[in-house]
């Protein structure tokens, strides 16, 4: 995962993004849905929100739910409590997720995750997902928002969007577009299978060469978008990753992004704990009994 003092950086700038790197109005909409359709005979859910996004919490305020929010940088969780609307309580928890989530078996009716996957290392995504499962209740679902890569066809060229950028206006919408874009969805993402912001620069900083243009998209994306040294893991393809998200988890249904730039990679995902036959969830790296 990223070093604390890289999630620091990025909270001083979150006022800065956008949708769809932050929840829509359309996004809320669906998941303000999937709740009520799924939990809306419970008297009082007990919500857990994997990282500090603001418009979850003030999604499940509205919703008279009980919140926990887990995020282990206290600079973030200060920036986007800044960002809410409303000023409602919550159980806040400074920790790690991989640390929080062990002690909390069975506990939460409803898990909301934000484009958390590549947060951490392929090597770990089956033990998270195997994690949020067991912190389920047994009614209880997960609602996540994925960046998913299912088809090449899809995918960004890098080389058509740089020389598309160069030309375009400086704004923040042009700015999260290069990151969304560029960044996240593009070729070269699917080539290195992350996200690596340093190697991104350089490329960009390689093209100004030829659409000096691009010099001054790399100065306001370091200002406002990125610090450096940043790194997630996206890119390799969902046929690969699924495998390990459904290992510990039954898909229930599962809502497109058509309106956006991550219109066929970005999806909510709504599944439940996976069961073993003896109504146990399955411990992680095991066989059935």
């Amino acid at each position: 995962m990223l070093g604390d003092e890289k999630w620091t950086t990025l909270a001083r700038k979150w006022m800065y993004y956008l949708p769809p790197g932050r929840p829509s109005n359309t996004d809320l909409r669906e998941i303000r849905g999937i709740i009520q359709r799924r939990l809306g005979a419970s008297e009082k859910i007990n919500a857990l929100i994997l990282g500090a996004t603001p418009e979850f919490r003030d999604l499940l305020y509205t919703l008279d739910a009980s919140v926990s929010v887990v995020d282990r940088n206290p600079d973030m969780i200060k920036a986007t409590s800044y960002l809410r609307l409303f000023d409602s309580k919550e159980q806040i928890h400074g920790e790690d997720w991989f640390d929080f989530l062990p002690r909390n078996e069975g506990a939460f009716d409803l898990i909301l995750s934000d484009f958390t996957q590549g947060n951490m290392h392929y090597d770990r995504q089956e033990e998270f997902y195997w994690l949020v499962s067991n912190a389920l209740a047994p009614h209880g679902y997960f609602v996540d928002r994925v960046l998913t890569f299912r088809s090449q066809s899809l995918v960004y060229s890098s080389k058509d969007l740089l020389k598309h950028f160069a030309n375009c206006p400086l704004n923040l919408v042009t700015l999260n577009n290069v990151m969304f874009q560029l960044f996240f969805a593009s070729d070269l993402t699917c080539q290195w299978e992350m996200v690596d912001v340093d190697r991104m620069f350089g490329v960009m900083e390689k093209h100004s060469e030829q659409d000096p243009g691009l010099r001054k998209f790399v100065t306001f994306m370091k200002e406002f978008i990125f610090g450096e040294g940043l790194v997630w893991y996206y890119g390799r393809d969902w046929t690969r990753i699924s495998e390990n998200y459904f290992k510990h988890l039954e898909l229930v249904e599962e809502i497109p992004d058509t309106e956006t730039v991550y219109a066929g990679f970005a999806y909510i995902i709504v599944s439940t704990a996976k069961r073993s036959q003896h109504g146990l969830i399955e411990e992680c790296g095991t066989e059935s009994p």
